[in-house]
């Protein structure tokens, strides 16, 4: 059995390492594919790690993929571009009471898709620089917590300076924007908002961190309250400058940042500053004057919105810590979701410091305990962290940034983690020059980040190479064409053709360029497509597009040079085929279409000649074949008295009845006549003529058809003609009245109808209007208003807040 199963664990082995080549030669397979899809340099470096450029200069790369996957060129290749991603530290200061994390800055070279992957030590210090800033609302509300607040500070104090030796203590205070409706503006509240009470303002730096304590203790002690007009304050307002202001509070470098706000109201946010007037975006720098410690310019900046507030607390590394009362605890617990990233933590104040004191030093020890990283800004490489912990600690994931940390941290105990940067694609990057790790609490790490989107024979090109017809500069063996010039194949880079000079598309003696029918490409005519041409297939050539196929001339069917059948239009001028000829290859050389069937040996009744397909006739004869007689089809004069003798009202009618002949008109003539309504004449040619008298046969048409038939025995000197009458209809009188007066009626009655209707509409509304009129009259004089319902007071009364008078009961309005 134990034989049997390391035949199967063996057997195991040998698939998944089977498996894993198969899956390996798959993958360089994909990648030797999407290598080949790139054009430039720097789109194969982009591909994939695998793919690889060929800058060779010769005529065998010009047709060919110059990038492909290493080893699969297809010829041999000299020079050949690739790069590798790789880092170095450029700042690894020793752990000291400042320095807790290590190395302190990288740079790195980042190949799109490749990965590099670094250590980074992390050490808690015992005497760890810790800077704590204390930020008070001082609006009239928060006068009867002040003294708290003082108390709370002094507590604070002492509760740094238990945890380190390397402390050091600010605080300023804060109201709202000292304009209306945040505050009043008149005279006697702008001096005085309340008694004994400051001026309002937005924020005020009244001490810079400082490792003093008691120095602290007095400022805090001494410090009056403000007053504004409306309930939210200015806490976010003056939370950015006390960050941003890193000269004027006194922040230091490597240290550990907190920023502690008390207060007992919401906060102004973003956008609510238009009501006073500032409706620039605020800027998210210093305004602070140094000689006054005053916010100035708030009348012009915006309140900040929580996102903008939470990036500048996450840019200056600073942990926001709101000590609200419990009204507003809500409201600070929400924003501090959206300030997440921050760290951000939410106290309520009580009557006494204690759980203040204690969330602080929770908070400090959390920092010190826990090591997590943030990093900043995320769009530069896709970033992964694992972290190894002391004491063989299992790491945990932090839900906040997604990477492993350590929650087993103590002093003197290192946590490594191993950080992997892996390149993106050049053209998602956003111009990302530098990452920044950020471990709580601890420090930074800063990778200065280069990303290898750019081949370096792409920036040292030749200029004017002979490789690119002199016109152009060589970048990494592609022709960068100058300007006026590019490639005349698109794959094949030359710079070969000149697209300034059109001279050589101009005919001598022409101005036009292409004879106007075409574009000149390259020195070249290429010719258009006519705009509107008699034929399907039209078009124009030449050297200079001066020829077409199309102005050539047509047969009586309208076919140009008799359609493709017969001949074809070349540069104006027909080109017949075999068995045709004439300028438009009208003309068939063959004979059969002059003979009357294809049986018949004889050519245009013997009595013509076959020209272009066509019987050319002897004098006398006349007819597609020849086969009639051009006499007697021109004479109507003479046919007519034949018709008029063979109709009996001719005066040389014989006496012998109706035997079709007459004499002298007509000696020898025979004769036929038929009456159709509708009369057609088959097959030969026939003369119509009209007869000068009536036909008396109730007909006032004259109009009769007279035809030879040299089938019935005639011939040109003994004609047989054949009369078809053509009779008419007597013509029909249309009335037009019932068609006119009709519709003119129907008109008129349906506009009737609607102005009626119209009428009555207007006469139903206004007896319901007067209706409910009445009804409210009677409601307004029953209820003993004896006033018209319709009536409204023309006066308005508005109330002046500016107003300091009695209330009506003998009391001030309270200011706050």
């Amino acid at each position: 059995m134990e034989l049997d199963a390391r035949v199967w664990v063996s057997a195991w082995c040998v698939f998944m390492a089977t498996a894993l080549l198969i899956q390996d030669g798959a993958e360089a397979q994909a990648a030797a594919s999407n290598c080949s899809k790139a054009r430039t340099c720097s789109e194969c470096w982009d591909i994939a790690s695998e793919c690889r450029w060929c800058s060779d200069e010769s005529e065998v790369w010009r047709v060919r993929n110059r990038c492909q996957a290493s080893g699969q060129f297809p010829v041999a290749c000299v020079s050949t571009v690739t790069a590798s991603s790789s880092y170095r530290v450029t700042e690894n200061n020793a752990f000291e009471d400042d320095v807790q994390v290590r190395p302190q800055r990288i740079s790195a070279r980042l190949r799109s898709q490749e990965k590099i992957t670094f250590a980074v030590t992390v050490q808690p210090a015992r005497n760890y620089p810790l800077d704590v800033y204390y930020l008070m609302d001082h609006s009239f509300s928060m006068r009867d917590d002040l003294a708290n607040m003082k108390a709370f500070g002094t507590d604070i104090a002492s509760s740094v300076k238990n945890l380190t030796s390397g402390y050091r203590l600010g605080y300023g205070t804060f109201v709202d924007k000292p304009l209306m409706p945040f505050v009043l503006t008149g005279q006697n509240k702008v001096l005085s908002p309340c008694k004994n009470c400051k001026l309002p303002y937005a924020f005020y730096n009244a001490l810079s961190l400082t490792n003093d304590a008691g120095r602290f203790a007095g400022t805090l002690n001494n410090d009056t309250i403000s007053g504004n007009w409306d309930t939210p304050e200015g806490a976010f307002d003056a939370m950015i400058q006390v960050a941003v202001c890193t000269q004027e509070i006194g922040w230091r470098a490597n240290s550990r940042r907190v920023l502690l706000t008390a207060t007992d109201a919401k906060s102004h946010i973003g956008g609510e500053g238009a009501y006073v007037g500032a409706t620039r975006a605020n800027d998210g720098k210093c305004h602070v004057d140094p000689s006054t410690h005053y916010y100035v310019d708030n009348d012009v900046y915006d309140f900040p919105s929580l996102s903008f507030t939470s990036h500048i607390m996450q840019r200056e590394r600073i942990l926001p810590v709101f000590m609200a009362v419990s009204t507003v605890v809500p409201w600070y617990r929400s924003a501090v979701q959206i300030m997440a990233s921050t760290g951000a933590r939410v106290v309520q104040l009580s009557r006494t410091s204690d759980n203040v004191v204690q969330l602080l030093r929770d908070e400090l020890s959390r920092l010190v305990r826990v090591a997590r990283v943030l990093a900043l800004p995320q769009s530069g490489a896709k970033i992964t962290v694992v972290a190894s912990c002391p004491d063989s600690g299992t790491p945990s994931l932090d839900t906040e940034t997604g990477f492993q940390q350590c929650t087993n941290l103590d002093f003197d105990k290192e946590a490594r983690f191993n950080i992997t940067l892996e390149g993106l694609r050049c053209n998602t990057l956003r111009d990302t020059k530098q990452i920044t790790l950020r471990f709580f609490g601890f420090g930074d790490v800063v990778v200065d980040l280069e990303p290898l989107c750019q081949c370096p024979c792409e920036a040292t090109g030749v200029n004017n190479s002979a490789f690119c017809s002199g016109q152009g500069s060589s970048q990494c063996g592609i022709c960068s064409c100058n300007q006026g010039f590019t490639d005349k194949v698109s794959n094949i880079s030359r710079c070969d053709c000149n697209t300034v000079n059109i001279s050589p598309c101009i005919e001598q003696g022409d101005s036009a360029v292409c004879n106007g029918r075409g574009d000149c490409v390259c020195q070249e005519c290429q010719c258009g497509k006519p705009p509107a041409a008699t034929v399907s297939n039209a078009a124009f050539s030449g050297k200079y597009c001066e020829c077409d196929n199309f102005n050539c001339p047509a047969t009586d069917t309208g076919a140009i040079c008799g359609g493709s059948s017969q001949g074809s239009c070349v540069c104006g001028a027909c080109q017949c085929l075999s068995g045709y000829e004439g300028p438009n290859c009208g003309c068939p050389l063959s004979s059969d279409t002059c003979k009357v069937s294809s049986s018949d040996a004889t050519v245009c009744s013997g009595v013509g000649t076959c020209t272009c397909g066509q019987c050319q006739c002897e004098s006398g004869y006349a007819g597609d074949f020849c086969e009639m007689c051009s006499t007697l089809l021109t004479d109507c004069e003479r046919a007519a008295l034949c018709f008029n003798c063979s109709q009996g009202t001719g005066p040389n009618r014989e006496s012998n009845g109706f035997d079709g002949r007459c004499t002298p008109d007509c000696p020898g003539l025979n004769s036929t006549v038929s009456k159709e309504n509708n009369p057609t004449v088959r097959g030969e040619s026939a003369l119509q003529c009209i007869a000068p008298l009536n036909l008396g046969m109730g007909c006032t048409s004259r109009t009769f058809y007279a035809r030879t038939d040299k089938s019935k025995g005639g011939s040109c000197n003994q004609p047989f003609y054949q009369f078809v009458i053509k009779e008419c209809p007597p013509e029909k009188q249309v009335d037009y009245v019932p068609f006119t007066v009709g519709p003119v009626i129907a008109i008129i009655a349906i506009a009737a109808a609607i102005i009626l209707l119209a009428k009555l509409y207007c006469i139903y509304r206004d007896r319901m209007e007067y209706r409910v009129f009445q009804k409210e009259a009677e409601i307004s004089l029953a209820a003993g208003k004896g006033v018209n319902p319709l009536f409204k007071k023309p006066t308005t009364i508005y109330k002046n807040p500016e107003y300091q008078g009695n209330d009506g009961n003998g009391r001030t309005p309270e200011y706050e």
